[in-house]
C-alpha cells in the first residue's frame, strides 16, 4: 500500500527472517534550520544515578552523558548516602551533585527511603538537591 516490498525467508526448524524496504519522502521544513530551534542547552551538570540494576544504571549514565553532563552510578540507596556524605566531608561548601536520579524499587533500601534520608542529610547541611524518582 505504501509502494514498498516485504521479504520472508523461512526454513523449517531454523527460523524466519522478515525484512522490508520502504521509500519515504523527506520533509523539507524539518531539515531547514530555524531561528527558534528550541530552548537553550542546559548548563553541564553532575548527576548521581542510583539504581541497583546494572543495565538500567549504565543506560541512565549514557543518557546523562549524551547531554554532555557527568554521571556517577551508585548501586544502592546506602551507597548513594555514602557518596554524598563523603563528597560533603571533602567539599562542604559545594554540593557536587545538583541532581539525583533514583530508582524507587531497590532491595535493602528502596528509593523512597533513600530519598528521605538524603533529604534529611541535605536539610541538616543547607543543601537542596532536586531528586527524580523513577
Amino acid at each position: 500500500m505504501m509502494g514498498g516490498t516485504i521479504v520472508l525467508d523461512s526454513t523449517e526448524g531454523v527460523g524466519s527472517t522478515f525484512s522490508f524496504v520502504l521509500t519515504l519522502p523527506t520533509v523539507p521544513s524539518a531539515l531547514a534550520p530555524t531561528a527558534a530551534a528550541g530552548p537553550a542547552p542546559l548548563e553541564p551538570q553532575r548527576v548521581l544515578i542510583v539504581d541497583d540494576n546494572p543495565r538500567a544504571g549504565a543506560l541512565m549514565v549514557r543518557m546523562v552523558q549524551a547531554l554532555g553532563w557527568e554521571a556517577e552510578l551508585a548501586e544502592s540507596g546506602p551507597r548513594a548516602l555514602e557518596r554524598i556524605t563523603h563528597q560533603h566531608a571533602q567539599s562542604p561548601q559545594q554540593f557536587v551533585f545538583p541532581l539525583i536520579v533514583m530508582d524507587w524499587q531497590m532491595p535493602q533500601m528502596d528509593g523512597w527511603e533513600a530519598a528521605r534520608q538524603l533529604r534529611q542529610f541535605a536539610a541538616q547541611h543547607q543543601l537542596a538537591p532536586p531528586m527524580v524518582i523513577m
